[in-house]
Parts: structure tokens; sequence; C-alpha cells
């Protein structure tokens, strides 16, 4: 089975979607925020949680969606 980036790499109009399946709604707006480029420390402050925390979720995006680094979350939920 080919892995989900590989998938979401050649179905860029349905990645958001696809997200949605595999991400808590919370992941889903962390993911959002990564796309805007901030830091784990802004996404802390905006979301009233430590900048560790907001790591640990960002790390679990990249292990339930297959996707590599935070560039590649930005570019799929920008889509």
């Amino acid at each position: 089975m080919k892995s989900l980036a590989l998938i979401l790499a050649f179905l860029p109009l349905v990645v958001f979607s696809l997200l949605a399946r595999f991400l808590p709604h919370g992941y889903l707006g962390i993911a959002g925020l990564v796309r805007d480029g901030l830091t784990n420390r802004e996404i802390g402050t905006r979301l009233f949680v430590s900048p560790r925390t907001v790591q640990t979720h960002v790390s679990h995006i990249l292990q339930k969606t297959g996707l590599r680094s935070r560039v590649e979350i930005a570019r799929f939920a920008g889509a």
C-alpha cells in the first residue's frame, strides 16, 4: 500500500477532506496554523497551551498522515 503522503501528492484537490478523515478536529486547526507559518510558540499562545504540547500535536499529525515535515503539512492543509 502506498503511503498516504504519496497518494495525497497526486490528489491535491481532495487533501483537506482526506486530512479531515484522519485527524481529530483540533488537529485540523493546528494544521491550519502550521499552514499559516506560525511557530509552536505562536500556536501555543493562540490556543493557550505550551509549545511542547503543540510539538506533540504536530508530531501526531505527521504520524497519522505519513507526512514528513511542517512544510508538507502546510502544503496539504492549504490545498
